[in-house]
């Protein structure tokens, strides 16, 4: 019964941010969305979930979704780090009224990595124009 109701509940997600996100909650939403897949290893289907909202060309997410891929199951990476055991929001910083970023950790067996998701409202919905990870949790700490 629970894995149907976690099922039922991801297809809801999914279903409401086809369209156009209108508010900053929706982003959010979506944003969360995608860090829970790619922090469950499925990195093509969070940067799938995100190619709708983007406006990067479609072969442009491909590339980094293929990269980002690479980049997560590489030997290297995966000695250092281990294996992925979740994400966590973090913050987000608002820039004006038509900017926010949000900052997430996603958590492995033995460090983090930071990811950042930037969204921009020209008109009437938001549009992701940053989407990018790197090692250097440090800046969290903003000093």
């Amino acid at each position: 019964m629970m894995r149907f109701v976690t099922v039922l509940l991801a297809m809801t997600i999914h279903s409401v941010h086809a369209g156009p996100v209108t508010t900053l909650d929706e982003a959010r939403q979506v944003s969360d969305a995608v860090m829970q897949e790619i922090a469950q290893g499925k990195v093509k289907a969070g940067f799938d979930r995100l190619r709708v909202h983007t406006t990067a060309a479609p072969a442009e997410v491909d590339v980094a979704a293929r990269h980002a891929e690479a980049g997560l199951k590489a030997p290297p990476m995966l000695e250092r780090y281990g294996n992925s055991i979740g994400s966590e929001f973090i913050r987000d910083i608002r820039v004006g009224s038509s900017l926010v970023r949000y900052i997430y950790l996603h958590k492995f067996e033995r460090n983090a990595l930071r990811w950042r998701v930037d969204w921009y409202r020209a008109a009437d919905d938001w549009r992701v124009v940053y989407f990018n990870f790197d090692d250097k949790v440090q800046e969290l700490f903003g000093n």
